[in-house]
């Protein structure tokens, strides 16, 4: 009788259990963040796109050579790539050797569109800082 009981408390453990949402369709994006002015690359940073899901996030890590890759997440599941749509997006800079916040702003429109393919985008930014 103890051995039923047992069970009957597994199995409401396990009923109970969050379920996890599983991860839309990704598709692979990448690029790089460089500066309109020069086309050198931007050293650092994230991005992170905006989305209509609350549970699902997608950033990129900025590389010293300012190239970058998107990941998404839904809880604890995590893969490459990004929903097929468009994005508003949010760039916090690199922090400069003067250890203060690089000051940059976007060149242009802060969206992203990712179509069913890969996708290579490229963000210009301005130094804002003369």
């Amino acid at each position: 009788m103890k051995q039923l009981g047992f069970v009957l408390v597994l199995i409401g453990f396990v009923g109970c259990s969050p379920t996890s949402k599983p991860l839309p369709k990704l598709y692979p994006v990448s690029g790089k963040v460089v500066f309109k002015d020069s086309g050198k690359p931007v050293p650092g940073g994230i991005i992170r796109l905006t989305h209509t899901d609350p549970d699902l996030t997608s950033v990129a890590a900025v590389t010293d050579q300012g190239t970058f890759n998107f990941n998404s997440s839904v809880n604890t599941l995590s893969e490459a790539g990004v929903p097929e749509g468009e994005y508003a997006f949010e760039l916090t800079p690199p922090i400069a050797q003067d250890q203060q916040m690089m000051k940059i702003k976007v060149s242009g429109a802060s969206k992203i569109k990712v179509q069913p393919k890969e996708n290579d985008i490229t963000i210009q930014v301005e130094n804002t800082k003369k």
